[in-house]
């Protein structure tokens, strides 16, 4: 008498896809105890290390650092564009959503510009960016801090220079500002000029009441 199997189960295509399905369950696992911290996850899908898929896209720390600060010069770019168009608003409501735009770029562009000076604190232009950044949030300290930083990293780098000067100037550390602009004079004309162009509009708007601006306005003449 024939036997017919084509009812019987296959029992090799059984296990196969058994293992199959346990690979999946224990790789899922693996990746849910990364994402997460769950040890009992990540214990479970222990034995499946081997297995686990490369999560790293490839590229380097300083690679990484790269495109985050480029991301945030353009934010800043942006931010920069927006604040000039907030005075010549149509109205109020206009106003208020250029200024909230702006203030939005400008958040991200110091997101990821503090993220790309974590991933390389060697890049002294990055600190320069994320200098200006904290400078436009009113972070003035701060942001002498990474202009500082970057010209510890290069002391050459006079775009450095150039903006430490400004936030000095807000600080009202004036003998530092012109020594900052004493540097430039020497180094790198272009700048000192702007420098001197920035410090005659400042002496301007000044208050005739500001305390120790008299000395320093007298210097302002002499440039």
């Amino acid at each position: 008498m024939e036997t017919t199997q084509h009812n019987q189960p296959n029992i090799g295509l059984l296990t196969h896809k058994s293992g199959h399905f346990a690979m999946l369950l224990a790789t899922a696992l693996l990746v849910f105890g990364i994402l997460t911290g769950n040890p009992s996850a990540h214990a479970q899908a222990s034995a499946m290390e081997s297995l686990e898929p490369p999560f790293s896209d490839g590229k380097t720390d300083a690679q990484r650092a790269i495109k985050l600060a480029n991301q945030g010069v353009r934010f800043f770019s942006k931010a920069e564009a927006l604040f000039a168009r907030v005075d010549s608003a149509k109205n109020e409501r206009e106003k208020k959503n250029i200024q909230r735009q702006a203030d939005e770029a400008l958040e991200s562009a110091t997101e990821r510009l503090r993220a790309a000076a974590k991933l390389d604190q060697r890049n002294y232009s990055t600190f320069t960016a994320l200098g200006r950044a904290l400078a436009a949030s009113d972070d003035t300290r701060r942001a002498v801090g990474a202009y500082n930083f970057a010209l510890q990293l290069n002391s050459k780098y006079y775009d450095a220079w150039y903006h430490r000067a400004l936030a000095l100037l807000e600080l009202g550390l004036y003998d530092e500002v012109k020594k900052s602009h004493e540097v430039l004079a020497r180094n790198e004309a272009l700048l000192a000029t702007r420098l001197r162009e920035d410090l005659v509009r400042w002496r301007q708007d000044a208050k005739a009441s500001e305390p120790v601006t008299s000395d320093f306005a007298d210097w302002i003449a002499t440039l």
